[in-house]
């Protein structure tokens, strides 16, 4: 069973390929889309516990994407990525306000930086179900919904 549900939207193949490797071989069930309207469909169709978006894309930005996200699924962590330090200062605020995680992380990546920030977010995600919300102990049971 995984240890819980992630997509990761990026439009570049590479970026979304190396994201999905990384999760998988820690456990985690990973979808990928390539752009954010592909990302709605995807999140309107199954509850997702985390979502990785890059914050520069095509027709949607990921500040975009992530209101969009948060109405269909409140429940759902969206944290911000990008390779573009400049743009991200400039997001980061809108970004946090259209309810998006405070973690914004550089592309590229340190050395399991990935894994650390998704590791702690399901440990979070855990608490709320199991303390907040009185749901019972166990893997991803984030309706989103």
């Amino acid at each position: 069973m995984p240890k819980g549900k992630i997509l990761v939207v990026d439009d570049e193949q590479i970026v979304l390929t190396a994201f999905k490797i990384e999760l998988e071989q820690c456990g985690y069930e990973v979808k990928t889309a390539l752009n954010a309207k592909e990302a709605i469909t995807l999140a309107i169709k199954e509850p997702f516990d985390i979502i990785f978006t890059d914050l520069v894309m095509p027709e949607m930005n990921g500040t975009l994407l992530c209101r969009q996200i948060k109405k269909i699924s409140p429940k759902t962590e969206v944290v911000l990525f990008s390779g573009s330090p400049y743009e991200v200062d400039l997001q980061q605020d809108e970004f946090m306000q259209a309810g998006g995680r405070d973690e914004m992380l550089r592309k590229p990546l340190g050395e399991n930086v990935l894994v650390q920030v998704t590791a702690n977010l399901m440990k979070e995600l855990e608490y709320k179900r199991v303390f907040v919300q009185g749901g019972t102990h166990g893997p991803s049971k984030n309706s989103g919904r």
